[in-house]
């Protein structure tokens, strides 16, 4: 008990009598004077502290965001090393292995060797399309050949195809982002939460719907009207955590700067929503498209050769090898010249004057979409085949708007290669993608059309 007339808290042992307080005593013995200094003194303590462990707090997480950030982008960039590994290096030997069987029943009179070379190039196809698979569920080429809008309309197709479940779409395609980061992010987003609703909705279908709001900002919306969800479970339902759960984008949105929202209710469905920032970043083509001045070509001298003069054009040398000794085989064909990029096959279309330039999509300095188009605004006598790995809608119409008269995939026939070669009428009712694989689609509207 305190005794009458003492200041009070006077034996209230808290902190010394140095001249920076430090927690031992509140207040000694004194005037009421030096009480209220002290409790200043204190406050002061008090408040420099608490700013001190709250600065290093909000250094800590801003340094746990930074590091799940990086984290995720490298996860990103392994997956897309990966993919394109396998497209650029592996299937590209496959094929050319392909080509190079389809070559042995035409030289030998074995009459064995043509059904073993039929069995070989079966299982060769299936490995490419093994392969294609992986690549897809890895990181898929279109993504970042193509973009978001590009992505998401072949996903649509893969989750009916492969999950008999369809996608309605409603995308803008103004709303593309600028960052690589952002698009990877908001891609693998989407497939996840459609195939939460493939497992727990008890529907067929979904909606996706990407625009940009009134922040300018990338909105994306996946919402289906089945089963729905208790929202206070999301953190504790096993069937939405691991790998890009609803808590995991969350997290990894909010590390690039959007934010997620999550409207569900059991028996009413389910509206989530991703929004990100988009990067705006100016910055020259990297094939040069916008620098390179556009130029007239003069036509060709009229040729005494009636053979087919070919022009091949892939960045890889063995299927390019390949793909050239296959078609040597053809007494009306005429292997002019190779390139391996799109900017050398414009140069070679302008100094060889070929008849039909054999067109990959996927080349570096200049891609083959581009090359498609200089060469047929410059040299409109000459025939465009597309010829790639890509079997998708996508890349077969932007062949197309090109100006290509025909699109095949590697992974098909060399028959049709074939045709499509010597006859520009049945090339312009090829179906793109030749023999497109199931979980792709086959697409039913011929290239010409």
């Amino acid at each position: 008990m305190i005794p009458q007339g003492s200041p009070p808290f006077a034996d209230v042992v808290l902190f010394d009598k140095a001249a920076d307080p430090s927690p031992r005593s509140l207040l000694e013995a004194g005037s009421p004077e030096d009480s209220e200094a002290r409790y200043s003194a204190l406050a002061e303590t008090l408040e420099r502290r608490v700013a001190d462990r709250t600065a290093e707090l909000e250094f800590r997480a801003t340094q746990l965001q930074t590091l799940a950030a990086e984290l995720t982008k490298a996860e990103q960039r392994e997956r897309a090393r990966l993919a394109k590994e396998l497209h650029d290096h592996l299937q590209q030997l496959l094929v050319a292995a392909k080509l190079r069987v389809g070559l042995l029943p035409r030289m030998t009179v074995d009459p064995d060797l043509p059904t073993a070379a039929r069995e070989i190039e079966r299982l060769l196809a299936e490995s490419i399309q093994a392969v294609r698979a992986l690549t897809a569920d890895l990181s898929p080429l279109v993504l970042h050949d193509r973009g978001l809008v590009a992505a998401l309309e072949w996903l649509a197709r893969w989750m009916r195809e492969k999950h008999r479940f369809e996608i309605e779409l409603d995308l803008d395609e103004g709303a593309e982002p600028a960052d690589d980061a952002v698009r990877i992010l908001l891609f693998a987003s989407v497939r996840e939460l459609l195939l939460n609703a493939v497992k727990h909705s008890g529907l067929d279908r979904a909606r996706v719907t990407l625009h940009r709001d009134e922040r300018n900002q990338v909105r994306l919306v996946v919402e289906d009207r089945g089963a729905g969800f208790d929202l206070s479970s999301l953190r504790s339902d096993e069937r939405l955590t691991g790998g890009y759960g609803l808590f995991s984008i969350r997290e990894r949105l909010d590390n690039l700067g959007g934010r997620m929202s999550v409207d569900s209710a059991p028996g009413r469905g389910a509206r989530i929503t991703l929004v990100a920032p988009v990067s705006l970043r100016t910055q020259a083509p990297a094939d040069g498209s916008a620098t390179d001045p556009a130029t007239t070509t003069p036509l060709a001298e009229p040729r005494k050769d009636a053979r087919i003069r070919l022009l091949l054009a892939d960045d890889h040398e063995a299927l390019r090898q390949g793909l050239a000794s296959l078609l040597a085989l053809e007494p009306d064909f005429d292997v002019a010249g190779q390139a391996s990029d799109g900017r050398e096959a414009v140069q070679l279309a302008a100094s060889l004057h070929p008849d039909v330039v054999i067109m990959d999509v996927t080349m570096p300095v200049m891609d083959g979409v581009e090359a498609t188009r200089r060469i047929t605004r410059d040299l409109p006598g000459v025939r465009v085949i597309g010829l790639s790995l890509h079997e998708t809608l996508d890349m077969a119409r932007a062949m197309k708007e090109a100006g290509a008269t025909a699109y095949l995939s590697k992974g098909g026939s060399a028959d049709l290669l074939i045709a499509a070669i010597r006859n520009p009428g049945d090339a312009a009712q090829t179906e793109p993608g030749g023999r497109l694989p199931t979980a792709v689609g086959t697409i039913q509207k011929p290239l010409a059309s």
